[in-house]
């Protein structure tokens, strides 16, 4: 099977991508970075010169090889995104105008950071609270049925 001239130079390109993209994602282990970190050394990130070149050379790879339902999926995740931005901040701009004020303990929590004032004062707590159990707020609020006693 003979192939067009046009047809090798794109498998050529999409295996070129291929390993342009692996190189990419395998350079921080080969330099002995973990795959799950929050932070990055500097000469690895995306902004060093050498993690810049990487980055525009699998790009253009990648654009000059990806076919057209790869730009339709990612211009629907962005159209995606781009509204759930947009229902994030309506949501903030509405609760702020017209939201209700949350109380001390909105939700009936347990734990003691639920305990003091919202916003908390800056010593916390005016003495050292006494916790006996795993749930020491519950205990401050049921003291008839404290969970100390399950234990």
């Amino acid at each position: 099977m003979s192939q067009s001239v046009k047809e090798q130079v794109k498998s050529g390109l999409r295996l070129g991508g291929g390993v342009a993209v692996f190189l990419v994602a395998m350079a921080p282990l080969v330099d002995g970075l973990r795959r799950v970190v929050w932070e990055a050394p500097p000469h690895q990130l995306v902004w060093s010169p050498i993690g810049c070149v990487e980055f525009v050379l699998a790009a253009s790879l990648l654009v000059s090889t990806a076919p057209v339902w790869m730009y339709l999926i990612a211009g629907c995740m962005l159209i995606g995104s781009i509204k759930g931005v947009l229902v994030f901040v309506a949501n903030l701009v509405i609760s702020y105008w017209k939201g209700a004020v949350a109380g001390n303990d909105p939700w009936d929590a347990w734990t003691l950071e639920w305990a003091t004032s919202s916003p908390p004062p800056a010593y916390n707590f005016a003495f050292v609270p006494v916790v006996a159990s795993r749930r020491p707020l519950w205990d401050l609020k049921h003291p008839e049925d404290p969970d100390s006693r399950y234990d």
